[in-house]
């Protein structure tokens, strides 16, 4: 299974759970991933593996930025909301090497 049915799949074990938090993110996400498509001219192909874990690690960079600005601004709430996004993204990216392994 690749990494768009592995999205998709979840999205529909997500609604079917009345998950909202994940469905809302998981829609997100999906939307992004069309819309890099449409913007490639690659819609019938659709994206590779690699160039949607490139897309997935530019969401989640977004949202930790966004949870520093909310920080910043007092908005403690939002700022968990957007860092429990970049989680739930984080799940769809390779593990990330640690320091002693570099």
């Amino acid at each position: 299974m690749n990494l768009k049915d592995r999205i998709n799949a979840d999205l529909k074990t997500a609604m079917l759970a009345r998950d909202e938090f994940r469905t809302t993110t998981l829609r997100g996400l999906k939307a992004a991933i069309l819309n890099e498509e449409v913007a490639k001219g690659l819609r019938e192909e659709g994206l590779s593996d690699e160039a949607i874990e490139q897309l997935i690690a530019r969401e989640a960079k977004k949202r930790d930025e966004a949870a520093v600005l909310f920080e910043q601004g007092g908005n403690q709430v939002s700022a968990d909301k957007e860092r429990a996004e970049k989680e739930l993204l984080g799940a769809y990216l390779p593990e990330q090497m640690s320091e002693e392994e570099l």
